[in-house]
C-alpha cells in the first residue's frame, strides 16, 4: 500500500512510503495523535505522484479515499453531526479508519475518514470512484467537506491542540477492502481513459567500442595506473555503472591494491567513495575506461593481453563470496525453545488443550496448553492458593507472526465459557482506560481478559502521547496481579460523591494475550522488565510460525462433559477447617507440597533463585524474584487438573512447573538482549538484525532488502543499520544456496565465533 508523506503544507515535495499491510498503515500513521499547539505538521497524500511532487498533473494512482467531516452547513455548525457510528452500517464488513482532526471539540465533531480501495485506481478513475464512495456513505453534502475531492489532497496526520488532548478518537476496523468496480457503478459516471501517447524513439548513439566483456575490463584495467585519483576515480565510477554489486567492487578493489599508495586507509575509505557513485549516476561509463587504456597502449579486444585479474577477481570471488553452511546463522539454535514434554500433560489441561487442537485450523499446542492454564485456573474461581498463600491468577503472552494461528486458542476459550454459561467470566477483548479495567473487575472479581493484539495496546498505553487513562491500565494490571490475596484499594478522588473510591476484594484476574511477535517487543523497554511489569507474565513464542493446516479439523468447539463435571467438583469442594473454608475468598484452600515437591521446591529456592538475585545483571534479578511465584501457581493448576480433591502438589507438578517457568525466563531474558530497546534507533536495528536471521540460509538479497517490510524504514536508516551489522561482522554479503538449489548473492546472518 503506496502513499506520498508531506513534512509540511507549503512543500510540494514529499516522499513514496509503502506499508505491507493495512494494519501496518493504520498502526505507523493513524493510531497517535501528535499534541501540538499549532496546526501545521506533516501531512499524508493518498496518491502517489510522478518525482514524488505532488501536484495533480504528477499524479500516478491512488489506494485510499479520504473524507473530512466538518459537520457544517456554511460557516455554522450542523444540527446532526455524522459520527464515526453513523458510517459504520454502510461499512460493515469493510476496512476503514477514522480518527478526529486538530479542528475536532466534543460539541462540534470532527473528523476524518480513510477507506483502502481493493486495487488502485488511475486519475481518469478519481472522480467516479469519490462519487461512488460518496453516495454509498449516503451523500452528505452537509457534513462531508466536498471541497477535499480533489486526487492530490494531503490531510494532516492525527494532531489535537494540548487544551483538547482529552477528547481526541481514532477507530480501526479490519475487513474487505472495498470494490472499485462497485464504487464506479454506484457513481453512475463511466470513467474514460485518456489516449495512449505515441512513443518516442530514442536516437541510436553511434559507437565504435569493443564488446565490453569482463575480460575486454581487466585487460584494460592492466594499462591504467590507479596511483593517480582521478584516474582512481574515474574507473570506479566506471565499474560502478557496468555492475554496482559485489563483483564490481571487488575489480575495482583488486584493480586498486596495484597502486603505490595503496594502504589501511585506502581500504578503509573505499566501500564509502563506491556507494557515493550512486549519487552520480551515469556521469562516466566505460567509455572513458576504455579511451584512458588506450591512451596507455591497450590494444584492445582484437588483441587481449596476458592477464591474471579476471581469474584471480573469480577465484577470489568463489572463495571469499560463496558462505559455508555451518557459518549461517541457525534460528533454531538461538532462540529458546519450548521443551515438547510439557505438552504432555493430562488431566483437564490435557483435555481442554487437545480440545483446542483438534479445532484449530493451524495447530499451536503451546498456546493451545496457554489456553487451557488460563481456563484451569480461572474455573478455580477463588478457592485455592499455594502453600504460601498465592492466589492462582496468572497472566501469560503467546507470540506468534501473523497467520500462525495464533488467534484461535484465544478465541476457544470464549466459546468455552460461553458453553459453560460462565460469560460472565469474560473481560473485554479490548481496554480503553484504568478505570474501565478496574469497572469490569469490580463486576466480578474472577475474570479473564482475552486480549488480541497485546502489543498494539502496550505501544498505545506507553506511548509518550498516552493519556492518563491509558497509561493507569498498565499500573492497574500491575497492582492487580499482587492484589488477589488481599483487597485492593482504588484511586481517591476529589469528587468523593460522583466518582468514589473502587474497592475490590480479592481480584482473581486472569490475563491471556496474544500478539505478533515483532509489535509485542518493540513496545516494550528495559524499563518495563526492571520496573516487574514483564516479570509478573509468562511469555511463550511458537516453535512452528507457519503450521501447515489441520487436515482433520473439527469445527464444533463444545466444553466436553469430563470439564463439565471436573468444575462442578471443583464448585462444590470445601475444606476440613470449616464450613467457610473454600467456599469464601478470604479462606481458600490451601494446597501443600507433598515431601519430593518440598524438597525439590527448597532446592530452586536456595540454589537458583538464590543465585539468580545475588550474582546476575538487574534483567535476571528482575525476572527470578517473581520465578517461584509462579513456579507455584502452575504446579497448582497442574495439581487441580489432575486431582481436584487432593490436596498435595506433586514431584511432578513442580518438576513441570519449574522448566515451564525457566522456559518463559529464557524467552524474556533472549528479547531483553536482542529485541527490547530505549531508543528509535536500537529498535530499527535489532528489527532489521531479526530479520536477517530469520531469513537464514536463503538470506536477503540486495533488491529484497529495498523493498517489502524494508521499506518502512528509509534508505538512509536501511543502509546505515546494514553497514553497521557488516561492520561487526554480523551478516555478511556471499553466495548462498537459494530457491530450488540455484545459487543467488544475498546478506546472510553469521553465526558467532
Amino acid at each position: 500500500m503506496q502513499f506520498t508523506l508531506l513534512p509540511a503544507s507549503h512543500e510540494a515535495k514529499g516522499c513514496l512510503c509503502s506499508e505491507n499491510s493495512w494494519p501496518d498503515f493504520y498502526k505507523h500513521y493513524l493510531s497517535n495523535h501528535q499534541v501540538r499547539p499549532l496546526k501545521e505538521g506533516p501531512l499524508f497524500c493518498p496518491t502517489i505522484f510522478k518525482d514524488n511532487h505532488r501536484c495533480l498533473a504528477n499524479a500516478i494512482s491512488a489506494q485510499f479515499i479520504v473524507f473530512d467531516y466538518d459537520n457544517k452547513i456554511g460557516k455554522e455548525r450542523s444540527n446532526s453531526p455524522a459520527l464515526p457510528d453513523d458510517v459504520a452500517f454502510e461499512l460493515e464488513g469493510y476496512a476503514w479508519a477514522c480518527y478526529s482532526t486538530y479542528s475536532h471539540q466534543d460539541d462540534w465533531p470532527k473528523w476524518r475518514l480513510v477507506i483502502p480501495l481493493d486495487r488502485p485506481i488511475k486519475p481518469f478513475e478519481w472522480e467516479a470512484v469519490w462519487t461512488g464512495a460518496f453516495y454509498t456513505l449516503g451523500g452528505d453534502s452537509n457534513n462531508i467537506d466536498t471541497s477535499c475531492k480533489d486526487m492530490s489532497r494531503a490531510f494532516w496526520l492525527p494532531a489535537c491542540h494540548p487544551e483538547r488532548k482529552d477528547q481526541v478518537f481514532t477507530e480501526f476496523y479490519e475487513g474487505t477492502f472495498i470494490s472499485v468496480e462497485k464504487l464506479i457503478e454506484a457513481s453512475g459516471l463511466i470513467p474514460k481513459a485518456p489516449e495512449p501517447e505515441a512513443p518516442t524513439i530514442p536516437k541510436n548513439r553511434a559507437s565504435t567500442l569493443p564488446l565490453a566483456t569482463l575480460r575486454d575490463v581487466c585487460d584494460a584495467l592492466q594499462y591504467i595506473d590507479p596511483t593517480p585519483y582521478e584516474d582512481w576515480v574515474k574507473v570506479g565510477m566506471a565499474l560502478y555503472n557496468l555492475n554496482n554489486d559485489e563483483t564490481g567492487f571487488s575489480l575495482w578493489q583488486q584493480w586498486s591494491s596495484q597502486a603505490s599508495n595503496y594502504d589501511a586507509k585506502a581500504i578503509k575509505e573505499m566501500p564509502a567513495k563506491w556507494k557515493s557513485f550512486g549519487n552520480r549516476p551515469n556521469e562516466i561509463q566505460l567509455e572513458t575506461l576504455f579511451y584512458r587504456a588506450k591512451e596507455s597502449g591497450w590494444p584492445g579486444n582484437q588483441q587481449p593481453v596476458k592477464s591474471n585479474l579476471v581469474d584471480n577477481l573469480l577465484k577470489k570471488q568463489q572463495e571469499q563470496l560463496t558462505i559455508p553452511d555451518e557459518k549461517i546463522f541457525k534460528q533454531e539454535h538461538h532462540q529458546p525453545q519450548f521443551p515438547s514434554h510439557l505438552l504432555t500433560v493430562g488431566g483437564m489441561l490435557g483435555l481442554v488443550s487437545d480440545l483446542i487442537n483438534r479445532t484449530a485450523t493451524k495447530v499451536q499446542p503451546v498456546f493451545s496448553l496457554c489456553a487451557a492454564i488460563m481456563l484451569v485456573g480461572l474455573l478455580t474461581n477463588r478457592k485455592f492458593c499455594t502453600p504460601t498463600g498465592l492466589r492462582l491468577n496468572e497472566y501469560i503472552v503467546c507470540l506468534g507472526p501473523t497467520g500462525s494461528g495464533k488467534d484461535h486458542p484465544r478465541k476457544a476459550l470464549k466459546k468455552i465459557l460461553h458453553d459453560l454459561q460462565l460469560t460472565d467470566y469474560l473481560g473485554g477483548e479490548r481496554v480503553a482506560s484504568g478505570q474501565g479495567l478496574l469497572s469490569r473487575v469490580k463486576n466480578n472479581p474472577n475474570v479473564l481478559f482475552p486480549i488480541d493484539e497485546m502489543g498494539l495496546l502496550l505501544q498505545s498505553v506507553m506511548h509518550t502521547n498516552a493519556s492518563n487513562h491509558e497509561a493507569q491500565i498498565i499500573t492497574n494490571l500491575m497492582q492487580l496481579y499482587t492484589s488477589a490475596a488481599s483487597i485492593f484499594i482504588g484511586t481517591e478522588y476529589a469528587d468523593q460523591k460522583n466518582k468514589p473510591r473502587q474497592d475490590i476484594e480479592y481480584p482473581h484476574v486472569f490475563l491471556y494475550g496474544s500478539s505478533a511477535t515483532e509489535e509485542f517487543w518493540r513496545a516494550l523497554e528495559s524499563k518495563n522488565v526492571l520496573s516487574g511489569f514483564v516479570s509478573r507474565m509468562l511469555i511463550t513464542q511458537t516453535s512452528d510460525e507457519y503450521p501447515a493446516d489441520n487436515e482433520f479439523q473439527q469445527i464444533d468447539i463444545k466444553a466436553p462433559e469430563e470439564l463439565k463435571e471436573w468444575w462442578k467438583e471443583v464448585s462444590n469442594l470445601s475444606g476440613d477447617d470449616g464450613n467457610l473454608v473454600g467456599l469464601s475468598p478470604d479462606k481458600p484452600i490451601r494446597l501443600l507440597f507433598d515431601k519430593p515437591a518440598k524438597e525439590l521446591v527448597d532446592h530452586y529456592n536456595r540454589d537458583i533463585i538464590h543465585s539468580a538475585l545475588k550474582q546476575g545483571n538487574e534483567v535476571d534479578r528482575a525476572l527470578f524474584s517473581r520465578a517461584f511465584e509462579h513456579v507455584s501457581k502452575l504446579a497448582s493448576i497442574r495439581a487441580l487438573s489432575n486431582n481436584p480433591k487432593s490436596r498435595y502438589i506433586q514431584l511432578d507438578d513442580v518438576k513441570w512447573a519449574m522448566d515451564f517457568v525457566s522456559y518463559s525466563i529464557n524467552v524474556t531474558r533472549f528479547a531483553a538482549q536482542n529485541r527490547m530497546a530505549d531508543s528509535e534507533y536500537q529498535k530499527n536495528y535489532n528489527e532489521i538484525l531479526e530479520a536477517f536471521r530469520c531469513a537464514g540460509n536463503k538470506g536477503i538479497t540486495e533488491r529484497e532488502f529495498n523493498r517489502g517490510v524494508f521499506s518502512k524504514w528509509s534508505k538512509k536508516v536501511r543502509m546505515e543499520i546494514r553497514d553497521t551489522l557488516i561492520a561487526a561482522e554480523l551478516i555478511k554479503y556471499g553466495r548462498v544456496e537459494g530457491i530450488a538449489g540455484r545459487p543467488r548473492h544475498a546478506f546472510v546472518a553469521m553465526q558467532a565465533e
